[in-house]
């Protein structure tokens, strides 16, 4: 009988460092959409600049590599 609370506490330990895993999978997978979102958001912005009337062709350029760059990321 005193065998059985220290497979209690390595079965508890186990249970909680499975838990503390799936989370970080959980967390991961959020932040991989967070970033997917912002590189799109980035682009969508600098798109918007491409199409301001008046801008000269180094800053239209400039712009065009920029959303290239988020669109690639």
């Amino acid at each position: 009988t005193y065998g059985l609370p220290v497979y209690r506490v390595h079965f508890l330990r186990a249970r909680a460092r499975l838990a503390r895993w799936t989370e970080e999978i959980k967390l991961t997978q959020y932040e991989i959409r967070w970033c997917i979102l912002f590189y799109i958001a980035k682009a969508t912005e600098w798109r918007r600049y491409c199409d301001l009337p008046g801008l000269s062709a180094g800053h239209s350029a400039f712009a065009s590599k920029q959303v290239s760059f988020w669109n690639s990321l």
